[in-house]
């Protein structure tokens, strides 16, 4: 069961900038679920268009993965293939709640959970590349670099 948020009901805690720590992490999807206008809706794009343009033996990413909405996602269109799925994010408290969520997949070496910042991250050999809900937080001046290591990243379609 998602906890209910009620972070912000008191102000803004002294005006000090919102970031995805432990407090936020423990409320987090009934924050997005609250305060994103269709996202289960993106969710089940994501499975959709995974499952249609996945490429066996490839690679998958999950940039800014939060707490693995859209690798579950992923997970889901392509259970039934060979390949990997590397979720990113560069917030502690998301990344170690992964670890304990997607236990079984992160044994199986099917999933890859790794706290870093998603500017850094290689990109290579994928056929599905999600960055969903994260382009907001990149800085505007770095957005089209990152995009543009996305695109160099990925596999030529097979048809």
């Amino acid at each position: 069961m998602k906890k209910r948020d009620n972070i912000f009901n008191d102000g803004n805690f002294n005006d000090l900038p919102f970031s995805f720590n432990k407090e936020v992490t423990e409320v987090f999807e009934d924050m997005i679920d609250r305060s994103v206008p269709g996202y289960s809706s993106s969710l089940k794009l994501i499975e959709n268009l995974s499952r249609k343009y996945y490429q066996n033996k490839s690679f998958c990413y999950d940039l800014g993965c939060s707490l693995g909405a859209s690798t579950t996602s992923l997970l889901k269109a392509t259970e039934n293939k060979e390949g990997k799925i590397f979720a990113i994010d560069n917030s502690e408290a998301m990344i170690f709640k992964c670890k304990d969520r997607f236990k079984d997949f992160i044994e199986s070496r099917r999933v890859i959970f790794t706290l870093q910042d998603v500017e850094s991250t290689e990109i290579r050999e994928a056929s599905i590349v999600v960055v969903n809900f994260v382009l907001q937080f990149i800085d505007l001046n770095k957005r089209e670099s990152l995009l543009k290591k996305i695109f160099s990243g990925m596999k030529k379609m097979d048809y």
